[in-house]
């Protein structure tokens, strides 16, 4: 019994040891375990932007389940072969050394996002941490210097519509007096001005348009951000856009459409069938002719008409209306087959159709019977 107790220890040890996936491993190349970070006078914003910046550092040492690393045990044990064999290739994983992390790399790559959330003067320095003969990883060692913050927020002065209509939405700015600078802030600011704008009528609008200044002031450690609209921003995209006409297509279809038009100017309803009450669809139009286009509008209307349980699928197109400043709209709605189309789709003789049993099931058979034997 002590012997067998022996025999299986020594099995147990030696599955671990294989488990870990070290057998093939030197002390001149080690296993690589990952990165570690030791932040000096780091805040939370600090730890933050390395965390960030960790996500993104290659290599990614090897995956493991508690101590052992599976994916790489078995890489170590199977054959060349077998390794080029489609039933592998997702559950096997080559071994990441030591040498093939580039530490001088990744350092420029943590200080870069580490300036880009307010820390403009860090340094970083880098060691290697042996664990033990056959694992190791990098210590990168942090210094960050008092942070910059937002001071003053200037939003464009300029008599013009689009800079005035900017200048309006201040109130609702992300960058914030006192707050920690940040690129991503920054970024998202734009975006914020873009959609504010594009429910304003200014359809052709982008961030990319918008460019914010920021001068830093040294000894008080404050980046003052001006807010201009770029001098190359196309004269479409600073104008404010109305709703002309509106077109709306109940049962558009890309196959020999030839629909009849119901002129309720400045409304137009296009149909195939007319079996659509338009009623029914003025209810769901959120954008209206003489009405600033927005947004919000196109998206309350496509909502809706989604929701419809006729309507499979709807979505609206824009082209230039009787003005530089008008849009046309074009509403294009895809009806879900009914019943009765489906029953005339059936052909009078063809294969058996299987039907689950119930009222609607004996409803169907009659309504087929009458198809079938017209």
């Amino acid at each position: 019994m002590t012997n067998v107790a022996r025999y299986l220890g020594l099995c147990i040890i030696a599955g671990t040891i294989g488990c870990t996936g070290t057998k093939n491993i030197t002390s001149n190349d080690p296993l690589f375990l990952g990165n570690e970070y030791v932040l000096v006078d780091g805040n939370t914003t600090a730890k933050r932007a390395v965390q960030q910046a960790d996500g993104r550092l290659q290599p990614k040492p090897n995956n493991r389940f508690l101590w052992m690393r599976p994916a790489l045990a078995r890489f170590n044990m199977i054959s060349d072969s077998a390794r080029q064999k489609k039933f592998w290739k997702s559950k096997i994983a080559k071994p990441v050394l030591l040498s093939q992390s580039q530490p001088g790399l990744n350092s420029r790559a943590l200080q870069n996002r580490i300036y880009h959330n307010g820390f403009f003067h860090n340094t970083i320095g880098y060691d290697t941490l042996r664990i033990n003969k056959k694992k190791a990883k990098y210590q990168y060692t942090i210094t960050l210097k008092q942070p910059y913050r937002f001071g003053t927020i200037a939003f464009p002065t300029t008599d013009d519509s689009l800079s005035m209509k900017i200048a309006r939405s201040q109130d609702e700015t992300l960058l914030k007096n006192g707050e920690i600078y940040s690129l991503e802030t920054i970024k998202n600011e734009r975006t914020r001005i873009s959609q504010f704008l594009k429910q304003h009528g200014y359809i052709y609008f982008n961030p990319e348009f918008i460019f914010l200044q920021a001068d830093t002031v040294t000894e008080d450690h404050l980046v003052n951000v001006q807010i201009r609209v770029k001098a190359n921003t196309p004269p479409e995209s600073r104008t404010a856009h109305t709703i002309d006409r509106l077109y709306v297509y109940d049962n558009y279809s890309l196959d020999s459409y030839s629909p009849d038009t119901l002129n309720l100017d400045p409304h137009f309803f296009l149909s195939t069938k007319r079996d659509l009450k338009h009623q029914a669809i003025m209810r769901g139009l959120f954008l209206e002719p003489g009405k600033l286009y927005s947004s919000l509008d196109h998206a309350q209307t496509i909502r809706y008409l989604n929701n419809l349980s006729i309507i499979r699928s709807t979505s609206l197109r824009y082209a230039e209306g009787s003005g530089d400043d008008k849009l046309d709209a074009h509403l294009f709605m895809t009806k879900k087959n009914s019943l009765l189309t489906l029953l005339n789709s059936i052909p009078s003789s063809g294969q058996p159709i299987i039907l689950v049993p119930g009222l609607f099931s004996v409803l169907l058979i009659g309504m087929l019977d009458n198809v079938q034997n017209n």
